[in-house]
């Protein structure tokens, strides 16, 4: 499965466009793992790929390591969809193109100075035969708000905070984001040079507490973090202004 890794990996990498994304490994633009109520601008296409460890997966009943590999669309500008492939790693048979399945996400509430965003999605809700293909199933909401913190030891900040609720109401294999859920990230401000900005994410996914640097060098966003303090997440996204 190493040439599996070795050829999404790479073609993130080769899809560097002018600007970054902020993009979960889930395939929408979050945290690690969990979804905020941010969007991209109108017109913007992120493809991403990541890896996720079989201890915290959903996929498989949690029998085998996985890696996705996705495409979003922000339009209008206040609607994301998007179209992922889960490939199981050193997992037996013959997966074919792997586990597919769709994301929306609608921001119904623009951020204001004294309110947050606030965005409903839903993930894997489209059955393609049972309920035994839906592995990723989300319905929640979500909001978030960003707090400047003026000039901290040089580098200009802000705390973004993100909390959200999901349910398990459809009917599936299995859920993510049941209940309660949310993160912060500390962010610098956009810098020129190679490395334009750095970010620290910590988040609760409704079972799983996280923790990740995020890095933004030559137009690639890295996140790679240790999900339930235990084992190693990571995802690398692009994206691309049509």
């Amino acid at each position: 499965m190493i040439p599996w890794r070795a050829t999404t990996c790479a073609l993130a990498v080769a899809l560097v466009a002018a600007g970054a994304a902020a993009q979960s490994v889930t395939g929408t633009q979050g945290l690690l793992s969990v979804p905020t109520a941010r969007m991209h601008a109108d017109g913007t296409l992120v493809i991403g790929t990541g890896y996720v460890d079989r201890a915290y997966s959903t996929h498989q009943n949690g029998t085998a390591d996985y890696t996705p590999l996705y495409a979003s669309l922000t339009f209008l500008p206040s609607v994301e969809i998007g179209f992922r492939f889960t490939r199981a790693l050193d997992a037996p048979g013959t997966q074919a193109l792997g586990d597919r399945m769709f994301l929306a996400r609608v921001r119904v509430l623009e951020e204001g100075p004294s309110w947050p965003a606030i965005a409903v999605g839903a993930h894997d809700f489209l059955r393609s035969s049972s309920r035994s293909t839906q592995f990723f199933n989300a319905l929640y909401a979500v909001a978030s708000k960003r707090v400047g913190l003026g000039e901290l030891s040089g580098w200009t900040s802000a705390v973004d905070l993100h909390a959200g609720w999901g349910t398990d109401l459809i009917d599936a294999s299995g859920h993510q984001f049941v209940g309660p859920f949310g993160g912060v990230a500390v962010e610098t401000a956009p810098r020129g040079g190679l490395v334009r900005q750095i970010a620290l994410l910590a988040e609760y996914d409704g079972s799983t507490v996280s923790v990740s640097p995020r890095i933004e060098v030559a137009g690639v966003v890295l996140t790679a973090g240790i999900q339930g303090f235990r084992v190693p997440i990571g995802a690398a996204a692009v994206r691309v202004g049509l």
